[in-house]
């Protein structure tokens, strides 16, 4: 049951809250409703914001927390002209939704062909994909490997942390590594410097780079990639210098060359870019981050001439996700590695 209805008011008189939840606020209580159902909640117990209204409400002088327009007469964020035109709109009025009829034309579908609600909000559970969804509608198909369950096993990747050589506890050297059991190792991680040229993470890597890569000895078809970049990578004070790389023919340039003076001098097969996270500005991101990757990509593919392999590394949570053109990467790339330990942290 909608929520207009079990309360005999008209659509219109409902609010959009942040991501297609609904509130219907009254003197103490709050009701909520979503595709689950309607629920009083007591307003002290409810999520607030950083201004302790509750999340998805507003004031005439307390602006919307997650930038929608606020509609000072009822209280309540959303988009469209209940909530952004000039007769109601007290702050954010020119705020568009993330997807749908008043997103921008560009962003009327969502990122990664995920759902795009009633209320403008992109996902993949029903309170996206259900009643009133606007585009994407229903769940996708899930992909299989048919009756060929062992096509998994053609590429058995090992990523080696470097640090674990250092360890003053259970020291984890290259030698160690089950070479014979593996089609690729990616070493973790080298950096790039500020004049975007590859360097060791730590100091006397390289040692380390030369001794996984002699491997190869142990398996003859082991192919060795070097993994540059990582979480920490994208921290200050070094947060946006993969922005800088791929926005710059001469830094990617530079850097190309620098890369293959490491491949040619160390014995790597090819190179794994784990860029955390283009566009995302908590990481350092910028929005010209998502085509300059591709063109990135683009060129190192060019320059490689098939000798070398190319790969990238992806994260499987849309929020990081919506930011990589996956279509436009993987026409270089020979594959990508998703992070699916992101589905089992604790940050869920």
């Amino acid at each position: 049951m909608r929520l207009s209805s079990a309360l005999g008011l008209a659509p219109g008189a409902l609010a959009v809250l942040l991501h297609s939840v609904l509130l219907l606020r009254i003197p103490g209580i709050l009701l909520v409703a979503s595709n689950a159902g309607i629920t009083s909640v007591h307003a002290q117990n409810m999520p607030t914001n950083s201004t302790s209204l509750p999340i998805g409400s507003c004031t005439p002088d307390i602006p919307c927390s997650n930038g929608a327009c606020c509609n000072g007469k009822s209280g309540f964020c959303g988009f469209g002209s209940k909530f952004c035109g000039t007769d109601v709109c007290t702050s954010n009025c020119n705020a568009k939704a993330e997807c749908g009829v008043d997103a921008p034309p560009e962003n009327t579908t969502c990122p990664l062909n995920v759902c795009c609600s009633q209320f403008g909000f992109c996902g993949t559970t029903t309170d996206f994909c259900g009643d009133g969804c606007q585009s994407n509608c229903g769940a996708p198909p899930i992909p299989s490997c048919g009756t060929n369950q062992e096509s998994a096993l053609n590429k058995r990747i090992g990523y080696y942390e470097g640090w674990g050589n250092g360890r003053s506890c259970m020291s984890y050297p290259p030698e160690k590594i089950s070479a014979e059991s593996l089609t690729h190792i990616n070493f973790a991680f080298a950096l790039i410097s500020n004049t975007f040229q590859v360097i060791e993470m730590t100091k006397g890597d390289s040692d380390l780079w030369k001794r996984t890569t002699a491997l190869k000895k142990r398996n003859p078809t082991l192919k060795v990639f070097l993994s540059i970049g990582g979480w920490t990578f994208n921290d200050p004070p070094t947060s946006h210098i993969f922005s800088n790389l791929a926005a710059s023919t001469s830094n990617t340039n530079t850097f190309i060359s620098s890369l293959l003076k490491v491949f040619e001098t160390y014995g790597f097969d090819g190179v794994d870019i784990d860029w955390e996270y283009p566009v995302a500005d908590d990481r350092g991101g910028i929005p010209a981050d998502k085509k300059n990757y591709v063109t990135f990509m683009a060129a190192l593919k060019k320059a490689f001439g098939g000798k070398y392999g190319l790969t990238f590394t992806a994260p499987s949570s849309y929020w990081y996700l919506q930011n990589f053109d996956l279509p436009g990467l993987l026409k270089s790339a020979d594959w990508v590695n998703v992070m699916t330990y992101d589905l089992h942290g604790t940050w869920l």
